[in-house]
This record gives structure tokens, sequence and C-alpha cells, in this order.
């Protein structure tokens, strides 16, 4: 065998006496020849495999036939192309996913395409809008408590309990605030102006449009109530932003107007044929100018809101004309101001009070007069009693007449109820088993007309 043989050369070396230089030659040739008959074994068993054991194997398979593909350099070489090119398309659709997800979430939604309305994209840079949940409140929670008080109820009373726990008016709007969040804008988009549009119909007709920066917060105030709004925000600079709706809720409408008080909209209210009284054409509140109370003087943003918000066209002014020595109109040459010396409460069943009743009438039954600010100084008696006789003649109910009415004091903290009383109990001498049936004989008896009252009632009742 060839390990016999490999022993008696190293022994008849070693016997030779050869020096030590000669012995480990001797060493290293019987090692090798070790080596070459251990490697000359294991192929002839078959079971020789390479020692390498880099990335590169033998293709053969074991003979049990359980082996594992592996790799060549033949294979590599043959596949390496294909696997390249599929990492570069792999590669390729993530930037381009990339790319349009930025891209697509900077636009936002496009607002002239309808199938785009009231969606949030997902993207690097998105407008969030922060959404409305159900119906939302324009007016403060404790004007909505006292507008749903039960009528019997003592209203001053109710109202100086809430201020004496928060010392703040309760006759002003709740603005609704417009959040969004800029999701990893740059900052180009954030330094970008932005509009907000606000509108009661669907295709932004007769708008309400606010501006404002860096997109993160705005407030629309004197908004109408138990109205469905459609609204956009979007940047300046291009037709895209976020749309969405929103609904106010069922309350009489309240609103703030810089300078001065007590300032509501008669509209919303339920007749008792279950018929509502429109939104948008009479307003009434304290005087504009402060020649009796200073503290009830019209600023120029007040003014604004007059004008550009509340688009009034007429001011129907109660006082007399004393009132005004100046002869100021607080909302300039394009409003029609009239004086008209009214009187209050019971007074309006004298000869004199009929005839002033029948000129505000007169004018009331004028569509061209519309929108109209009524107002006397405080906005209470007076304003109130004609208040009175315009709602109960659009059929009112006389529980919602009365909440109409002490509503004044959200602002003043008190009302007339006894004079109001005493109103009430003046009209029994008049023909009618209602309170508004008794109005209208009353109204007829000033000399107001049916076809005034018709007129009246086509333009304030909601069909």
């Amino acid at each position: 065998m060839e390990t016999n043989e490999t022993n008696e050369f190293e022994n008849k070396l070693f016997s030779e006496g050869h020096d030590t230089e000669h012995e480990n030659v001797v060493v290293i040739e019987a090692k090798r020849r070790r080596r070459h008959h251990r490697a000359s074994s294991h192929k002839s068993s078959g079971s020789h495999r390479s020692s390498h054991k880099g990335f590169f194997r033998s293709s053969r398979k074991k003979k049990s036939g359980r082996g594992k593909f592996k790799l060549d350099k033949t294979t590599v070489k043959k596949y390496l192309p294909i696997v390249i090119v599929i990492l570069l398309i792999g590669l390729i659709v993530g930037v381009v996913s990339y790319y349009e997800t930025s891209i697509g979430s900077l636009r936002g939604i496009n607002i002239n395409d309808p199938s785009e309305q009231q969606v949030v994209l997902d993207g690097k840079f998105a407008i969030q809008p922060i959404g409305f949940d159900g119906e939302v409140d324009v007016i403060s929670d404790v004007a909505k408590i006292c507008a749903f008080l039960d009528s019997n109820a003592t209203f001053d009373a109710v109202v100086a309990n809430y201020y004496r726990d928060y010392k703040t008016r309760f006759d002003t709007t709740v603005p609704l605030k417009f959040k969004y969040e800029l999701i990893n804008a740059p900052d180009s988009v954030k330094k970008s102006g932005y509009t907000l549009i606000l509108s009661e119909n669907e295709d932004y007709s007769d708008a309400l449009v606010y501006k404002f920066t860096n997109g993160e917060e705005i407030k629309a105030d004197n908004l109408k109530t138990n109205t469905k709004y459609y609204y956009t925000v979007r940047f300046d600079s291009s037709d895209y932003g976020y749309s969405g709706t929103f609904k106010t809720s069922d309350t009489p409408r309240i609103l703030s107007v810089d300078g001065i008080g007590n300032v509501r909209d008669i509209g919303n209210w339920k007749t008792k044929d279950g018929k509502r009284i429109k939104q948008g054409l009479l307003y009434r509140g304290t005087e504009l100018d402060g020649m009796v109370e200073a503290g009830y003087k019209l600023t120029e943003k007040g003014k604004n809101t007059m004008l550009n918000v509340l688009g009034i066209r007429y001011e129907m002014d109660l006082r007399s004309s004393d009132a005004n020595p100046v002869g100021v109109n607080m909302l300039g040459d394009s409003v029609e101001h009239k004086y008209y010396n009214c009187l209050m409460y019971k007074s309006i069943f004298s000869d004199l009070g009929k005839e002033v009743v029948k000129e505000i009438f007169t004018d009331l039954a004028d569509p061209e007069n519309y929108p109209i600010y009524m107002h006397c100084t405080y906005g209470l008696d007076r304003t109130g009693t004609v208040s009175y006789l315009l709602e109960a003649m659009l059929g009112l109910s006389d529980e919602d007449l009365k909440r109409e009415y002490e509503l004044s004091a959200l602002f003043h903290l008190y009302t007339n109820i006894g004079m109001y009383d005493t109103m009430i109990f003046s009209l029994e001498v008049y023909e009618g088993e209602t309170t508004q049936e008794k109005v209208i004989n009353y109204l007829l008896d000033c000399g107001v007309t049916e076809e005034q009252m018709d007129s009246i009632r086509n333009i304030f009742i909601a069909e």
C-alpha cells in the first residue's frame, strides 16, 4: 500500500544518518505523500467535495439526490444581467411612485373635478383638514340654552347667573374655525397665501371669501344657522386645495358686529304651520352712531360687516331725528337711512302709534328695501315692539315670540318683560281666537292692507 511505502521511505532516510536539514526535507516530502494519498482515496470513494467556502460552489448534486441548487461562475454570468435589470426596474418604479405621491399630495384636490371632492391624500405632503363632527354651533352655549328655555322661565335671572360665572357677553356669534395641518410642506408652500371660499350654494355663487396665511387657522363668523355650507381652501397660486361641507345647528342667528351689540337675525324661527322665516332679510340691534349711548358706535370693521357680509341696503331707525342732530349716516350714502319716531309697547295702540306702525309696515312690504337693519337705541323696546308685531303676523307661536324678545337679555342682562306683558294685554280688545289673528286685525286697524301683509309674507316665508 501507499502508506507502507511512505513509512519505509522515511525509515530508510533516517537510518542512513542524514543531518537535521535533510531530515526536515524528508518530513516535508512524507507529509506531501500523505496528502496526495488521502486526496486519491476520497476521489476514488466518490466522497470528495470542494473545500472552497466562498460564493461559488460546484453545481454537481450529491449522489443522494437531495442537494441544493448551487451557482457556479457560468450560471452567474448567464443570469446576472437579468437580475440587474429586474432590480433597476424595481428602483425606477419606487422612485416614480414616490415622486407621484409627493406631487399628488402637493397639488391636493382638484376643486374643479367633482370626483375629487371631499378627499384627503395621504402623501408626503398634504393639506390635512380638521373635520366637523355632526352639526356645528355658531352661537354660544348660553345663548343656545336660552333660545330653548321654557317660555315661562325668567330669562334675566338665567343670563345673570351665567354672567356671574363667565363675565362675558353672550350676544355674539361663535366663529367657525377652519384648521389645516401642512404635513412636510416646503417653506415656499407654508409661506404661500390661502383662500377660504364659503357658500350656501354648491356652485359657490354668492360666496364669502377669506384670505389668510400660513394655512393653519381661519375664523368664519356670522354664518347662518340651520344651513348647509360648501367650502374650499386652496393655494392662491393654483386651483388645488381641499373641499368639504358642513351644517350649522338649528338655533336663532346671533351676530357679531364690531362697535355695537344685541344684533341678531329675526330669521330661522319656525311658524305655527311649520314654515320657516328666511334669514338674511331683517337684522335688529342697537344704534350705530353712539349719539345716545356712546358705547354703541359702529367701527370701520363693523361697517364692513354690515355692508359686505350682511349686505344692508336700508337702515330703519326707530328713533326720532332728534337723537342724531348732526345727521350722521354711519353706513354711508349707499344705504338709505330713515327715522320713524316709533312708540313702544302699549303706546302703539294710540293714534300716533298706529300711524307710525302703518308707515313701518308699508316700507317692510317693499322688497327693494332688503336687507334691512332695524334699530332704536338699545335694540330692545321699540325694536322689540315692531319685531313682535312682524313675527306674530308671520305666524310665530306665543312661546317663540316671547323667546325671541327675551334674547336681548344676552346683551343687556335684562328685558322689560313687564312692559311686554302690557302690550299683550292691550291686544285683547281686537278680534281673533289667537294672538296672531289679533295682531293681524290690529295691523288692519292701523291701515296696513292685506296686500301689504301678503307681500311681507312672500318676502319672509320660505317655501
